[in-house]
């Protein structure tokens, strides 16, 4: 059979359906089609009021008039299309809004009309439609001509595949998602395979392509690896870091590492620096490959599945040992910890000073304070894990190293009471910037300037209590005096 007859054998079913009455001619006569499809019919009276394809998505050809069965299809389509969740969001959402009640002088084309009323079977059901009243004919052997696309794989051509002798058969899957059509669609246009994207010319969905999973996600695969130097430039801060981390720690300091290691420490450096990760670690994996190509090696041992190894590819057998030792050491326990605590303290949120609170008593408060975890972190550190016979020596230091954790790890943004009680201190006793400022550069005190602005604010706002005496002080109280004039 020749393209031309398999083309007439696909038409023909919605051929049928068009019949039009006897006497009439059903050669469609057409002038003048626009991109919204109207068209004014030569031979009418009314062409002043063209004739329009209320269900217009794009098809062209001849525009077909309404009947009622076709009517009461696209009806039951529109129905079923009003129950989605993302309605409203859709391109079928002004389509619908903008029906008519009734189908007078409305014309439709073929095309329009197949992906207008391809619903699914399940959307159906729940509402109530019978299979009689479903938009497709029933799927006998007799109609099987009516399919754009064989019952074969879209890819390979073939109906079965098994890899191996002892490997099971991998049938056919459907298309079933909007998103897995586009994902198709983008990797064709990345291969710029043209002959496949005549091929996929069509609603992939509505039309039930089928492919072998592992054919899809091969193809997916080439696609990757050709975009493999497109990277977003939203992701290009984080990813340059870990090229730099990779080159210093793995290529030339002969250390290996597992690849979801790699991965975590890069969606961490992207949320630092507000990023969009890339979706995957194979993903990441390909970016490293392209990025030192012959001096880098990634090994999945089937001996140990653990997972993915990035080496440097000089030294590949030691990797393998080294790398899966590393992941249970001490230093990886201490990196997760690590990451842990950073997470929970760039997660407070200051709290800005107001007139009231800008006092002796209000600054202490700072401007927040660390998270218990945190504090529990370094009691452990100083006093071990019986937290009930800690002293309080060791309580005070616990609560000092967190606000110095919280202070350098927002870089300043935060000041804890402990750095304003220690930046005012020290200049109100000593006056010495360079002191202020030392203290300040290995995290223990705000700088000399934050300083200076505190005290004005306190003394603003002890000027507007219209008070000598410092806050915190009794009042008409009887009190004794003494001094030496030594």
């Amino acid at each position: 059979m020749d393209s031309e007859e398999r083309g007439k054998q696909l038409i023909l079913p919605h051929a049928e359906e068009l019949q039009c009455p006897t006497g009439q001619d059903p050669t469609p006569q057409l002038l003048g089609v626009e991109k919204d499809g109207t068209v004014s019919h030569p031979s009418s009276p009314h062409s002043a009021q063209p004739m329009r394809c209320i269900i217009h998505t794009g098809g062209t050809g001849a525009l077909q008039p309404m009947k009622d069965h076709i009517w009461q299809a696209i009806k039951t389509a529109a129905a079923a299309r009003k129950t989605k969740a993302r309605f409203e969001s859709s391109k079928y959402y002004t389509i619908i809004k903008s029906m008519p009640e009734e189908p007078d002088d409305a014309a439709y084309h073929v095309q329009c009309h197949k992906n207008f009323t391809a619903i699914s079977s399940e959307v159906a059901t729940s509402l109530s439609i019978p299979p009689s009243k479903m938009l497709r004919k029933s799927r006998s052997a007799t109609s099987s001509a009516s399919f754009i696309f064989p019952q074969d794989c879209i890819f390979c051509g073939k109906k079965k595949i098994q890899k191996g002798k002892n490997s099971k058969v991998e049938m056919l899957g459907s298309c079933k998602t909007l998103e897995a059509a586009e994902n198709i669609r983008r990797a064709a246009l990345a291969i710029q395979d043209h002959e496949f994207l005549k091929k996929i010319d069509v609603d992939l969905v509505a039309n039930e392509a089928k492919y072998h999973h592992s054919c899809k996600s091969k193809y997916l695969k080439k696609a990757d690896r050709i975009n493999i130097t497109r990277v977003p430039k939203c992701t290009k801060i984080a990813l340059q870091e870990t090229y730099t981390y990779v080159e210093t720690n793995i290529i030339e300091g002969n250390r290996s590492e597992l690849l979801t290691s790699i991965y975590s420490r890069y969606a961490e450096l992207c949320a630092e620096a507000d990023e969009m990760p890339v979706t995957t670690s194979q993903y990441l994996s390909q970016l490293l490959l392209s990025k030192f190509s012959d001096r880098l090696e990634l090994l999945s041992p089937k001996a140990k599945k653990r997972g993915v190894i990035v080496c440097n590819s000089q030294l590949i057998d030691e990797s393998v040992r080294v790398t899966f030792d590393y992941r249970d050491s001490a230093e990886s326990a201490i990196t997760k910890t690590a990451l842990v605590l950073r997470k929970h303290l760039k997660e407070v949120k200051p709290v800005p000073t107001s007139n009231d609170q800008a006092s002796s008593i209000g600054l202490d408060k700072g401007d927040a304070s660390p998270p218990e975890l945190v504090r529990t972190f370094f009691r452990i550190l100083f006093g071990g894990l019986n937290l009930a016979k800690h002293s309080d020596e060791v309580l005070h230091r616990a609560d000092s190293a967190s606000q110095d954790a919280l202070f350098m790890t927002t870089n300043g943004a935060i000041r804890p009471r402990k750095h304003i009680a220690m930046g005012i201190g020290v200049k109100s006793m000593t006056g010495s910037r360079k002191l202020v400022t030392m203290l300040n550069r290995l995290g223990h005190s705000i700088n000399y300037k934050c300083a200076e602005e505190l005290e004005a604010k306190i003394a603003l706002v002890q000027q507007e209590r219209d008070q000598a005496s410092p806050e915190g002080t009794w009042q008409n109280a009887p009190m004794g005096l003494a001094f030496d004039n030594y």
